[in-house]
C-alpha cells in the first residue's frame, strides 16, 4: 500500500506540472499569436492609410492641373474677348465718322437720290427684319439644344447618383449578411448541444496534459506561423503593388481620356473663334465695301453687327458652361472609379488574408490534433497495464486505507473544483461587465460623431455640394470600418470566452479521468463498488446540477449580448438609413436649386433679347421719321436749285446741237453721250396715265426731270415722283470712256481754263462739295467762246466728270 501511495503521489505530481506547463505554453503560444496578428492588423492599417494618402495626393494633383487648364482657357477666352471689343470699339470709331460725313452730305440731298434711298432702306429694313428673325430663331435652337445637353448631363448625374446608391445598399447587405453569419455561428457554438461535444472534446483532449513532448510541437508550430505570416506578407506586398500598379495605370487612361476631351473641346472653341474672326472679317469687308458705295447702309449693318456680337458672346458662354460641365463629370467619374478600385482591392485582401488564416489555422490544428490523439493512445495503453498490475498487488492489501484515501481525495477533489469554478465564472462575469461597457462608450462615442458630422454636412451643404458628396461616402467607409472593428472585437471576445469554456472543460474532464481511475482499482468487490457508486453518482448528480447552473448562466449572458448586438445593429441600420435619407434629399435640393438658376438665367436672357431686338425696332423707327422730316425741309429748297440746273443743261444742249452739226464725223464715245444726252425725259406713271411704263435699272444713266407741277404736290406724293438714278456704268465701253474723259478733265484742270471750285474725278478717294451753290457756279463759270470746236470733247468730257462727281458723292 505505502509503495502504491507513494507512485499514485509521484503520478499526481508528474500529472501537476505537465498541467502547468502546458497552461503556460498555451498562455505564450496565444499572447504570442495575438501580437503577430495585431502587429499584422497594424501594418495592413499603415498600408491602406498609405495607399489612400498616395491616391488623395493624386487626386489634388489632378484638381491642381485641372484648375490650370481652367484659367488657361479663361485667360485665352478673355483676350479673345478682349480683342473682339477692340474691333467692334474701332468699328464703331468708323461708324460715327460715317455718321458725321452722313450729316453733312444730307443737306445736299437731291429728290430723286431721296426716293431711291428711301426705297432702299424699306428694301434693307426688310431684309434686316428677316435677318433678325433668323438670328432670333438660331437663338431659340442653341437655347433648345444648351437645354437637351443639360438635361443629359442632369440625367448622367442622376444615374451616377442612382448606381453610388445601389453600391451602398448592396454594401450594406453584405455587411448584414456577414453579422448574421457571425451571430448564427455564435449561436450554434454556444447551443447546449455544442456545449455538450464542447465538454466532451474537452473532457479528451485533458489527456494530453501528461504530455512532455509539447515543447517540440509548440516550437515547430510556432516557426510554421512565422513562415507563413512571412509568406503572407510578401505576397500582400506582391499584391499591393499589383493594385498599386493597375490603379496608376487606370489613372494614366482615365487621364489621357481627359486631355483628350480638353483637347477636342479647345479645338471646338479655336473653330468657333475662327468663324467668329472670319465672318466680323467679312463684315468689315462689307462694311467698307458699302461705305465706298452705299453710305446709307451704314446704320442697318450697325444693328446687323451689334447682333451678331452679343450672338457670338452667347455661343461662347454657351461653350464655356459645356466645356465646365463636362470637366466636372470627368472628375466625378475619376472620382468614383478610383475610390471602387480601392474598395474592389482592399476587399478581395482581406478576404484572401482571412482565408489563407484559416486554412493554416485548420491544417495546424488537425496536425496537433492527430499527433495528441496517437500519443494519447500509446500512453493510455501503458498506463492500463501499470494499473492492473498495482491494483491486483494492492487491492488484497489495503482496502481500508485506499478507502479513506479516496474519501479525502473526494472531497479535496469537490472544493478545488468549486473554487476553480467560482474563480472561473467570477472572471467570466468580469470580463463580460467589462466588454459591455466597452461596448456602450464605443456606442454613445460612435453615436456623438454621427450627430456632430450630420451638422457639419448639413451647414456645408450648401456652399459646396461636390465636396460634400465625397465627404459623405469617406463617412460611410469610416462607419463601414468601425462596424467592422466591432464585429472583430465580438468575434475576440467570443473567441476569449472559448478558450475559457474549453479550460473549464478540460479540468472537468481530468477530475472525470481521475473518478474513472478510481473506480477501476476499486472493481474487485460488490459490497465496495456498491459504497463507491452511491457517492460517485451523488458526485455526478452535484456536478451535473452546477454544470446545467453554469450552462444557464452562459446561456442568459450569450442571450443578452445577442440581444444587445441586434439593438446595435438596429441603431445602426437607422442611421445609416437617415444618413442616406438626408444625402438624397440634400442632392436633389442641391439639383433643382441649379435647374431653376439655369432656368431663370436663360429667361432672363431671352428677356433681354427680346428687349434689345424691340428698342432697336424703335430706334430704326425713330430714325425713320427724323430722316423723313429732315428730308421734307430739305426737298422744296433743292427744288429751285434743280430747275435752274435743268435750265442751264438745256441751253448746254442746244448749243451742243449746233455745233454738232457743224462739226467733222463722230466718235464712238461721242455717241454715247448724245445719245444719254438728247433722250427724252420720261414723265412718271402719277402725273401722266398715257405714258409708257419704263423699268428702271441700276445701270441706266439717263436723267428725269421733274414734273411742273411738284411743288404744288405733297411731300409723299412728291417723292413717288421722283425717280432714283444711278451714275456709275457697269458695261466696259463706258468705264473705258470715263478714264478717258478724266484724264481729259484733269489736264484742262492743271491748265487752269476752269473755275478753282472744279474738283476732278481721281480714283477711288474724293473731297466732297461742301456748298451746294458751287455747282451753279460752276456750270455758269464754263468758257463759251468762238472756239468750242476745239474744246468740245474736252468740255463735253468735264461735264460728265462733273455729274458723275455729284451722283457718287450723294450715293
Amino acid at each position: 500500500t505505502s509503495e502504491s501511495n507513494s507512485k499514485y503521489e509521484e503520478m499526481q505530481k508528474k500529472k501537476d506540472e505537465a498541467l502547468n506547463e502546458l497552461r503556460v505554453l498555451l498562455d505564450t503560444t496565444t499572447k504570442d499569436n495575438e501580437e503577430k496578428i495585431q502587429s499584422l492588423e497594424q501594418t495592413m492599417e499603415k498600408r491602406v492609410e498609405n495607399l489612400t494618402s498616395e491616391s488623395n495626393s493624386k487626386y489634388e494633383e489632378l484638381q491642381k492641373e485641372k484648375d490650370e487648364a481652367l484659367a488657361e482657357l479663361r485667360t485665352i477666352l478673355e483676350t479673345t474677348t478682349k480683342d473682339k471689343e477692340e474691333k467692334i470699339q474701332s468699328l464703331e470709331e468708323l461708324q460715327k465718322a460715317q455718321e458725321e460725313s452722313l450729316s453733312k452730305l444730307q443737306l445736299e440731298l437731291d429728290t430723286s437720290t431721296k426716293d431711291y434711298e428711301e426705297k432702299i432702306q424699306n428694301s434693307k429694313y426688310e431684309e434686316l427684319q428677316k435677318e433678325k428673325e433668323e438670328a432670333l430663331s438660331q437663338l431659340q435652337l442653341d437655347l433648345s439644344d444648351s437645354n437637351s445637353k443639360y438635361e443629359e448631363l442632369r440625367k448622367e448625374k442622376d444615374e451616377a447618383l442612382s448606381k453610388l446608391q445601389l453600391e451602398l445598399d448592396t454594401k450594406m447587405k453584405e455587411y448584414e449578411e456577414k453579422i448574421q453569419s457571425l451571430e448564427q455561428t455564435v449561436t450554434e457554438s454556444y447551443s447546449k448541444e455544442h456545449l455538450d461535444d464542447a465538454v466532451e472534446k474537452a473532457l479528451e483532449t485533458q489527456k494530453v496534459t501528461m504530455v512532455k513532448e509539447k515543447d517540440d510541437a509548440v516550437d515547430a508550430t510556432t516557426k510554421e506561423y512565422e513562415e507563413k505570416i512571412q509568406s503572407l506578407n510578401e505576397t500582400m506586398e506582391k499584391k499591393i503593388e499589383d493594385l498599386t500598379s493597375e490603379s496608376n495605370s487606370k489613372y494614366e487612361e482615365l487621364q489621357k481620356e481627359k486631355d483628350e476631351a480638353l483637347s477636342k473641346l479647345q479645338l471646338e472653341l479655336d473653330a468657333t473663334t475662327k468663324d467668329n474672326e472670319e465672318k466680323i472679317k467679312s463684315l468689315e469687308q462689307t462694311l467698307a465695301e458699302s461705305y465706298s458705295k452705299e453710305h446709307l447702309d451704314d446704320a442697318v449693318e450697325k444693328a446687323l453687327e451689334t447682333q451678331k456680337v452679343t450672338m457670338v458672346k452667347e455661343k461662347d458662354d454657351a461653350v464655356e458652361s459645356a466645356v465646365l460641365q463636362r470637366e466636372q463629370t470627368l472628375t466625378v467619374e475619376l472620382n468614383e472609379l478610383s475610390r471602387k478600385e480601392m474598395e474592389e482591392a482592399l476587399s478581395k485582401q482581406r478576404k484572401e488574408l482571412e482565408i489563407e488564416k484559416n486554412a493554416a489555422i485548420d491544417d495546424k490544428m488537425a496536425e496537433i490534433t492527430a499527433k495528441n490523439a496517437e500519443d494519447l493512445a500509446e500512453k493510455e495503453k501503458i498506463m492500463e497495464v501499470e494499473k492492473k498490475d498495482a491494483v491486483e498487488a494492492a487491492v488484497l492489501q489495503a482496502k481500508q486505507a485506499m478507502e479513506e484515501e479516496h474519501a479525502s481525495k473526494l472531497d479535496e477533489y469537490k472544493i478545488n473544483y468549486e473554487s476553480q469554478m467560482e474563480e472561473a465564472i467570477r472572471l467570466k462575469e468580469d470580463e463580460h461587465a467589462a466588454s459591455l461597457e466597452e461596448r456602450n462608450i464605443q456606442h454613445e462615442e460612435f453615436t456623438k460623431q454621427l450627430k456632430e458630422d450630420h451638422e457639419q454636412t448639413v451647414e456645408k451643404i450648401h456652399a459646396e455640394r461636390t465636396q460634400s458628396i465625397s465627404e459623405l461616402t469617406l463617412k460611410s467607409k469610416s462607419d463601414l470600418d468601425e462596424l467592422q472593428k466591432m464585429n472583430e472585437t465580438l468575434t475576440s471576445s467570443q473567441q476569449d470566452s472559448e478558450s475559457s469554456i474549453k479550460e473549464l472543460k478540460d479540468q472537468i474532464e481530468s477530475l472525470e479521468h481521475e473518478l474513472e481511475e478510481a473506480n477501476e482499482t476499486h472493481q474487485s468487490r460488490e459490497h465496495y463498488y456498491k459504497a463507491l457508486g452511491d457517492s460517485l453518482e451523488n458526485q455526478r448528480i452535484e456536478m451535473e446540477t452546477a454544470l446545467t447552473e453554469q450552462r444557464h448562466r452562459l446561456s442568459e449572458d450569450l442571450d443578452a449580448a445577442v440581444a444587445e448586438n441586434d439593438r446595435l445593429k438596429e441603431e445602426m441600420e437607422k442611421s445609416i438609413n437617415d444618413l442616406k435619407i438626408s444625402i438624397d434629399e440634400r442632392i436633389k435640393s442641391a439639383v433643382d436649386e441649379a435647374l431653376q438658376q439655369e432656368r431663370e438665367a436663360n429667361e432672363a436672357k431671352m428677356s433681354e433679347v427680346l428687349k434689345e431686338r424691340d428698342e432697336a425696332q424703335v430706334k430704326v423707327k425713330a430714325r425713320q421719321r427724323e430722316f423723313e422730316n429732315s428730308n421734307f425741309t430739305l426737298l422744296m429748297e433743292k427744288d429751285s436749285v434743280i430747275e435752274g440746273l435743268l435750265k442751264e443743261v438745256q441751253w448746254l444742249k442746244d448749243e451742243r446741237d449746233k455745233l454738232i452739226m457743224s462739226s467733222t464725223p463722230k466718235r464712238k464715245g461721242d455717241r454715247e453721250i448724245e445719245a444719254a444726252i438728247n433722250s427724252p425725259p420720261i414723265v412718271s406713271p402719277a402725273n401722266s396715265a398715257s405714258a409708257p411704263k419704263v423699268s428702271v435699272n441700276r445701270s441706266s444713266r439717263r436723267l428725269r426731270t421733274p414734273s411742273t407741277n411738284m411743288r404744288s404736290m405733297t411731300p409723299n406724293n412728291a417723292r413717288r415722283v421722283r425717280t432714283p438714278t444711278r451714275a456709275r456704268s457697269t458695261t466696259p465701253t463706258r468705264s473705258r470712256r470715263a478714264g478717258e474723259m478724266m484724264t481729259s478733265g484733269a489736264d484742262m484742270h492743271n491748265n487752269k481754263r476752269y473755275s478753282s471750285m472744279i474738283q476732278p474725278f481721281s480714283g477711288a478717294s474724293m473731297e466732297p462739295i461742301t456748298d451746294p451753290k458751287d455747282v451753279r457756279l460752276m456750270i455758269i463759270n464754263l468758257p463759251v467762246t468762238s472756239k468750242l470746236k476745239k474744246v468740245r470733247q474736252t468740255f463735253m468730257a468735264d461735264f460728265t466728270v462733273l455729274v458723275i462727281h455729284y451722283f457718287c458723292q450723294l450715293i
